[in-house]
């Protein structure tokens, strides 16, 4: 039975509801070094990212914050966005190949506290001369190492997070008690024609809305896993994580741009794995947001 999205007030607790009905089920799968797919469950998605979760609340992230995301598409995009949900946070959604200038201008534009980023490559384009861009009080680097004092590891945050927890452990069920589906939960930055990108507000009950259409439609079914290859900062690639919290089906995440997937033609292929498109006009249709704020 699919269940409503007036059920939940929020994106993280439909996550969290979703990883409590099936702890050990498989939810993710992310391609290994020697070449094959490893499975990722439902508790452990939910206790990595409730760990940054509660590292993002000890660097005083406060609901409807904002916390924005500059990587390609991997798991730990997830997490993050996952993260700033359970903090009850908003994500600010920034596209890897936005250049530099544009990427500053977003950070400024949208007031973000804390910035997590991909590589160096992308940390590069929110540093100067005269240090770290923006008013971000952090920046949470995925892979490699920084000297600045503003940047730290995903480890470290998560570290941060587990140390909060172990004096607080209802921290992050306080946090989500507090949230309803009118607060915000992502801003996604569209280019016009002329001038710098606009933002545009999308709340939890957007986003619920969204996911349990899709539940509705059975466009995606429990038993089918899925594909994606879309970068989660487009609308549509968030609306299908959005709509696996809702259903429980198996995402496959590839490392995007990278052409080397595990068994794309063999193992994937006998398991069904579903490869969806971003011209898939159906799903185009129900990722459609209504008027933002």
């Amino acid at each position: 039975m699919t269940i409503t999205a007036g059920t939940f007030s929020s994106v993280g607790a439909r996550f969290l509801a979703q990883c409590a009905s099936s702890p050990q089920g498989e939810a993710f799968r992310v391609p290994s070094e020697d070449g094959r797919w490893d499975s990722v469950a439902w508790f452990d998605v939910a206790r990595r990212s409730r760990h940054l979760a509660a590292g993002l609340l000890a660097l005083g992230v406060a609901i409807e914050d904002r916390v924005a995301i500059v990587s390609s598409t991997r798991l730990e995009w997830v997490l993050a966005d996952l993260a700033i949900a359970l903090a009850g946070a908003a994500t600010t959604m920034v596209y890897p190949s936005t250049h530099a200038k544009d990427v500053g201008y977003i950070l400024s534009d949208c007031s973000a506290e804390v910035v997590f980023v991909e590589n160096a490559e992308q940390l590069a384009k929110v540093q100067t001369a005269e240090g770290l861009i923006g008013a971000a009080r952090r920046f949470v680097l995925f892979d490699g190492h920084s000297d600045d004092e503003a940047v730290l590891s995903l480890t470290q945050l998560a570290e941060l997070g587990r140390t909060l927890l172990s004096a607080y452990p209802d921290a992050i069920v306080y946090t989500l008690a507090e949230l309803t589906p009118d607060n915000l939960a992502t801003i996604m930055y569209a280019t016009g024609t002329t001038g710098h990108p606009k933002g545009i507000e999308l709340t939890h009950g957007n986003w619920l809305d969204l996911g349990a259409t899709m539940a509705s439609e059975d466009l995606i079914l429990q038993e089918d896993p899925q594909f994606l290859r879309l970068p989660p900062s487009h609308v549509l690639g968030k609306l299908l994580l959005v709509a696996q919290y809702e259903v429980g089906f198996v995402t496959a995440i590839e490392a995007y741009g990278n052409p080397c997937i595990p068994g794309l033609d063999t193992s994937c292929a006998e398991e069904k794995l579903s490869s969806v498109s971003v011209e898939t006009q159906s799903l185009e249709a129900a990722a459609t947001p209504p008027a933002s704020c």
